[in-house]
């Protein structure tokens, strides 16, 4: 192999790997929630989603998803229509204002995984007149949004 033909195959296989970082860097690798708050991207985004740790674990799509939401539980449930993506999160009370902190469990499953934290204070963030809520909390790094029908 002559010295060209060698610095030609590493380039081939350079350019992949460095297009994909560009594209992390570009686009991110998800929500920049931090221990501050969910970040912009979240509160500005109009989904209803769960992210943990900075990572989007499902986003409601209409056209594949379901909304529930039982005002005497006070339970949010979003899932896809088998159920084998869902989040649910069960208040000690119903977000109402921004600023407000509730007390709340959360459970979700996504593939195989089903995962489930209690005790749990959320800080309402974001607030629509549709009564949609983005919630965030700061010491697990959670940042869900839910709906209520009015």
């Amino acid at each position: 192999m002559t010295p060209l033909n060698s610095h030609r195959t590493v380039l081939r296989r350079m350019v992949p790997l460095a297009l994909l970082l560009l594209s992390l860097l570009v686009f991110g690798g998800g929500c920049s929630c931090t221990k501050e708050g969910p970040g912009e991207e979240f509160l500005e985004s109009e989904d209803l989603q769960l992210v943990v740790d900075g990572k989007v674990i499902m986003t409601y799509d209409p056209l594949t998803c379901q909304l529930a939401y039982n005002h005497d539980r006070k339970i949010f449930r979003v899932h896809n229509d088998d159920m084998s993506s869902f989040y649910q999160l069960t208040c000690n009370t119903l977000p109402y204002s921004q600023g407000q902190e509730i007390k709340a469990s959360l459970r979700w499953a996504s593939g195989t995984s089903l995962s489930n934290r209690q005790d749990l204070t959320f800080r309402v963030e974001k607030v629509t007149e549709e009564g949609r809520f983005w919630l965030w909390c700061p010491t697990r790094k959670i940042a869900v949004s839910v709906q209520m029908f009015l």
